[in-house]
């Protein structure tokens, strides 16, 4: 019993470990299209689409995404509306016109609150990347006040961001393109048993935690590098964020 306990133990702590973030297009220009259009956060069915090139994503490969963050230059002030985010993956990089591409599968809801500058989706369908080129989707479900917000990001060679919204007057949307990618913190997990290389015949012997200047810690705190003894004199490293 003691052992299976230890192993269980063990196997929460690695799974745990795995929770890591990679934040890509982490620049400081501004703009105001994506990853939402705060002009027609008044207008239901207003979209936002992102592609976030494979080449940015080579530490998501068979990762499993669970939350993704943008970053706004000011406070949000919208009152309360929701946006739903859709993901998929797509062969093309770029757009290569203003018109909206089909591939993202609803995974979460989200809004930006009031007070706060940091728009944020956890999801409920976590979303599992392999390879490809990452499409991402907001767009108005529930509307609220227009106002103009600025998010930071980068500058790209091509069209990677795209706003599309539609006059009431009119059946045809407008949709322009955008040779920018906002800044996300993409959290996400990885198989901890391929990454560990644990073994159910391996009992533990100890736990140990360490901070980033490598001083030993009595329990898990901030950014913690956890060091697994077996009793067959072997160990495993690995980092968790708590």
């Amino acid at each position: 019993m003691k052992k299976i306990f230890t192993l269980l133990l063990a196997a929460g702590i690695a799974m745990a470990a795995n929770a890591e973030t990679l934040t890509v297009c982490d620049g400081t220009v501004e703009n105001a299209y994506a990853p939402m259009y705060g002009l027609y956060y008044d207008t239901q069915g207003t979209i936002c689409q992102m592609i976030y090139p494979e080449d940015m994503l080579t530490e998501l490969q068979g990762a499993t995404i669970t939350k993704l963050t943008f970053f706004a230059r000011d406070a949000f002030a919208f009152g309360e509306g929701t946006l739903q985010l859709g993901m998929g993956v797509i062969d093309q990089n770029a757009f290569e016109s203003n018109v909206a591409v089909d591939g993202a599968s609803p995974v979460a809801t989200g809004a930006p609150v009031d007070g706060e500058t940091e728009l944020v989706f956890t999801l409920d369908q976590p979303f599992t990347y392999e390879s490809g080129n990452l499409l991402v989707q907001t767009e108005v479900t529930k509307t609220a006040s227009f106002k103009t917000a600025y998010f930071f990001g980068t500058s790209t060679t091509a069209n990677n961001s795209l706003y599309q919204y539609k006059y009431s007057w009119s059946d045809t949307p407008y949709a322009t393109a955008q040779a920018f990618l906002p800044k996300v913190e993409i959290e996400y997990t990885k198989d901890a048993t391929a990454i560990q290389g644990m073994t159910a015949d391996k009992t533990v012997a100890g736990v140990r935690y360490y901070n980033m200047a490598g001083q030993q810690m009595r329990q898990p705190s901030g950014a913690t590098i956890v060091v697994t003894t077996y009793t067959d004199g072997t160990t495993s490293t690995s980092k968790i964020v708590k």
